[in-house]
């Protein structure tokens, strides 16, 4: 995990990642909605009994995929706030079968570790994201990282904060085939 490339956004998903970008950061309505979900994932972590360092929260898609130009909304079926811990990573690798995952780090940074697409490698190379207060510019390839349906990955936090993002699937919630192995 030695190679500290950046995210490589493909062009095709650079409209929709910038009308995203969008919503996130400067639509009041979204950033409240995010906070809130984020707050909500991160209060976990003072519950004794919660032990993970990885906590998600999904926010209500409508709320977005309004925003959105039409020809983009069929494009963000699913959005899950995270939080993980400083230093850690998810408990899990994990694959959405069928569902392209579109990732912002909104505050902290961290890496999404990617394998291959087609669902059978397990090999990781690291993408690190930074949120738009800790990028060297505002080019949102710094701050995005875009998952192929069929991809195995895990995401970790970076630095000595706890990082927080926002993922948005292709996929809705009710249709999403996720799986999830334990890391090594």
């Amino acid at each position: 995990m030695e190679d500290e490339t950046l995210p490589a956004i493909p062009e095709h998903d650079r409209p929709l990642l910038e009308c995203l970008h969008r919503l996130v950061f400067f639509d009041a309505d979204c950033r409240a909605a995010i906070e809130e979900g984020l707050g909500r994932a991160s209060d976990r972590f003072h519950d004794p009994q919660y032990q993970k360092s990885y906590s998600s929260v999904t926010l209500p898609i409508g709320l977005f995929r309004e925003k959105l130009p039409r020809p983009l909304r069929d494009k963000v079926r699913l959005c899950r706030v995270f939080t993980i811990k400083a230093g850690q990573r998810a408990p899990n690798e994990e694959i959405h079968r069928n569902s392209v995952q579109r990732l912002v780090s909104f505050r902290g940074m961290g890496a999404v570790n990617c394998a291959q697409p087609g669902g059978v490698d397990r090999t990781y190379t690291p993408h690190q994201v930074a949120s738009p207060n800790l990028a060297e510019t505002a080019d949102i390839s710094r701050c995005w990282d875009v998952v192929p349906e069929n991809t195995w990955h895990f995401p970790e936090a970076r630095g000595a904060e706890q990082w927080y993002g926002v993922a948005f699937h292709s996929a809705p919630a009710d249709a999403i085939l996720d799986e999830y192995v334990p890391c090594k």
